[in-house]
């Protein structure tokens, strides 16, 4: 069965609806702020000494590896709230698509981008980053921050943005990736329970995202392991995670919080400890068309 709307199968469609539909505010009390929205995590780098310099900085790390300048055109495939595409076109004066699954979403991205002042330069559409329906040949970048992990075909992906993209456009993606396939049985367990609880199907291996992205026309690859950026930020969300689980399973007893917020707490602890052990790592990809 499938989410005709859409074009996706609406089992996938339906868990990544239901994850932020029902955890969208735990994102906007615990992590993102008003000025930038964002759901992704935080960059560690020079002058960063808070959480919220951090998230702005992963921007403008992912930004610098794109070579994202003045006039581009970018799809951020799985936008969020709009916040690296505000952030886009308010520092880089880039022109952003941001597309969507979660309608809620992107009518909070296009409020965003018109409270930040960047409504001319953006434009949000609920869609499938797989299969956008969009003009074929007409970005410059196609960038996915921590999105492309809710994608069951990764390659899938990669064959939609080299359609989207002009000959010399580049993909950069920031995401979790498995270090090998298969784990040893304790640590493909470990990281199933966490995904599951983040509405992720499975993360790929290395292999598995550069044998995607080259069949799908892309050149140049480039995998940097950044997890040392963003290690800090990881353990931050283990920690909030710890600290809310007893009051949180309180709640679930009174019926006031749901399954999704349980698998969204749960995944938050469970992600650090299989980080630690090396199951997983994370990662900036950039590759040309």
């Amino acid at each position: 069965m499938e989410d005709a709307a859409r074009g996706v199968p609406a089992t996938v469609a339906q868990a990544v609806l239901y994850y932020y539909n029902e955890t969208l505010p735990d994102y906007l009390a615990l992590w993102s702020k008003p000025g930038s929205l964002a759901m992704h995590f935080a960059f560690d780098g020079p002058g960063v000494r808070t959480h919220h310099e951090g998230l702005d900085y992963a921007n403008d790390v992912l930004a610098n590896h794109a070579g994202i300048t003045a006039g581009m055109r970018v799809l951020d495939a799985g936008c969020g709230l709009g916040g690296s595409a505000a952030w886009l076109a308010l520092h880089r004066q880039a022109h952003v698509t941001g597309v969507n699954l979660v309608p809620d979403q992107v009518v909070r991205a296009r409020a965003h981008a018109e409270r930040m002042g960047v409504a001319d330069r953006t434009e949000f559409r609920v869609a499938d980053f797989t299969a956008t329906g969009l003009e074929a040949g007409t970005y410059d970048i196609v960038w996915c921050f921590e999105a492309l992990c809710h994608a069951p075909d990764k390659s899938a992906f990669y064959r939609e943005a080299a359609r989207l993209l002009r000959p010399g456009g580049r993909v950069i993606i920031a995401e979790y990736i498995r270090a090998r396939r298969p784990l040893a049985a304790p640590s493909e367990e470990r990281l199933r329970r966490w995904v599951a609880g983040w509405a992720i199907p499975d993360l790929d291996t290395p292999e598995e995202h550069m044998e995607a992205a080259a069949e799908a026309g892309f050149s140049r690859l480039i995998m940097h392991d950044i997890t040392r950026l963003t290690r800090r930020s990881l353990r931050r969300v283990c920690l909030t995670a710890c600290a809310l689980w007893p009051g949180h399973r309180l709640a679930r007893r009174l019926g006031l919080r749901s399954e999704a917020h349980e698998g969204n707490i749960y995944g938050a602890i469970r992600q650090y400890p299989s980080l630690r052990r090396g199951d997983w790592f994370y990662s900036i990809i950039v590759g040309t068309r």
